[in-house]
Parts: structure tokens; C-alpha cells; sequence
């Protein structure tokens, strides 16, 4: 160590190598970071819930329109859709109708000759 001046010079301190980390850091303020096309972006939820059930369908709707999200809730419905060429998916049940057996007869007979497009 050295003083010249009033200025003392001394060898640099070597410091730690600080350790990266391969995943971000949870914040703690109600934002969540969010990958939009390769860059990431933030938002903050000031309602915290919906206001009515519009503004749920609202929020779903803009959620399926990132890809990954469309993919999933397309194999979710493609998973709980019945698909049995063998047995019917709905069946019509008119037992408790207080129609005759005629009437009965003619809504299960129409109900399976109507075609779905």
C-alpha cells in the first residue's frame, strides 16, 4: 500500500463470482412475467377478479389467441368429446313426458334423424 497525495493505492480485491440463476425471480408485487413472442413482457392485475362473466369470456378469448393456448384448449375439448360410431353420444330421454307413445315415438325418431353440421 502506497499513499501519494492523500490518496492511498492498493491492489484490487479480488470479488466472488456471483452465481447465475437459470430461472427469474418471483416478484412479489402481483406482476407476472409473460413470453410474447420471444420477449417478455409484464402486467399487472388491478381488479383481481372479474367484474361479471362477460369479462371472463372476454379474458379467455384473448388467452386462446396465443397458439399454445388455442393447441391446449383444442386437445382439452378433443378429450371430452365422446367419439363412438358404435353408441350414441346424447340420447334423448322422453320417458316422463306426459305425450302418449305416439308422440314419445316421433320426438326420439326425429331426434335421431337430425343431422349436426
Amino acid at each position: 500500500m502506497a499513499e501519494l497525495f492523500g490518496f492511498s493505492i492498493t491492489r484490487a480485491k479480488k470479488q466472488a463470482d456471483p452465481k447465475q440463476s437459470f430461472t427469474t425471480t418471483q416478484a412479489d408485487d402481483g406482476t407476472q412475467t409473460i413470453a410474447a413472442g420471444g420477449y417478455f413482457g409484464q402486467y399487472l392485475d388491478m381488479e383481481g377478479t372479474a367484474k361479471s362473466e362477460a369479462d371472463l369470456i372476454r379474458r379467455y378469448r384473448e388467452i386462446a389467441l396465443h397458439p399454445e393456448c388455442d393447441m391446449a384448449i383444442e386437445d382439452i375439448v378433443n378429450e371430452a368429446v365422446v367419439a363412438n360410431e358404435m353408441k350414441d353420444a346424447v340420447r334423448v330421454n322422453v320417458d316422463n313426458l306426459p305425450y302418449g307413445k305416439d308422440v314419445r315415438r316421433k320426438i326420439e325418431d326425429e331426434f335421431q334423424n337430425q343431422k349436426c353440421f
